[in-house]
């Protein structure tokens, strides 16, 4: 079942193409037994999609991490809420969900990272 909250209200730009490599920190109640996939779909200033293995409850808040591909050191950290979760079929024994979520209280030093990115 897809379940949705609002529209988006910017524009969004594949994460692929992105100098970062993404991480999710979860509660305890959604870590499960198998390893945590993620993969890093679109991101832009009010928000970002990934696809993991884990489904995350609609409203949930969540804490994103992004670090430099090259550096492997943190770049910027994020604070948001789920508003989108969908079951993905990808024709694999294990589920994926494509999960978006709402950037919330963005911190200026959030706001300039992802400016020189999509300036």
């Amino acid at each position: 079942m897809n379940e949705y909250l609002n529209r988006r209200e910017h524009d969004r730009h594949d994460f692929s193409s992105t100098p970062w490599v993404l991480a999710v920190e979860l509660s305890s109640d959604l870590l499960g037994d198998a390893p945590l996939r993620l993969e890093g779909r679109n991101i832009g200033f009010g928000g970002m999609k990934f696809q993991t293995n884990r489904r995350i409850p609609l409203k949930r808040e969540v804490l994103i991490h992004l670090f430099s591909r090259e550096k492997s050191e943190p770049v910027v950290h994020l604070k948001g809420r789920v508003v989108r979760v969908e079951e993905v079929d990808e024709g694999l024994e294990e589920k994926s969900y494509g999960i978006a979520v709402r950037f919330e209280d963005l911190s200026p030093d959030a706001m300039t990272a992802l400016s020189l990115r999509f300036a």
